[in-house]
């Protein structure tokens, strides 16, 4: 049995909901460009967290993080440091 397995690691740029301030995130996608891991959150001016979590409120609904959090039944995120 062979598998094929494909997943490309790389950073997105963002907007949070509501404020539309701009943080990064970095995650692996499968190839149809859904979140299968999700890596790391970047929120360069501290708009939502100042200690690494995320709330899943802070994104947009329609966004890949909030449905990927959502599909995990997760209601928040934090970076490992």
């Amino acid at each position: 049995m062979i598998a094929n397995c494909f997943s490309e690691i790389k950073k997105v740029d963002a907007f949070f909901a509501n404020i539309g301030g701009r943080f990064s995130y970095e995650a692996s996608f499968d190839k149809e460009g859904n979140i299968i891991n999700l890596i790391r959150i970047y929120d360069f001016k501290n708009l939502k967290s100042s200690n690494g979590c995320f709330d899943i409120n802070f994104f947009d609904q329609n966004s890949k993080i909030y449905k990927f959090l959502k599909s995990k039944n997760l209601k928040n995120f934090c970076n490992d440091d």
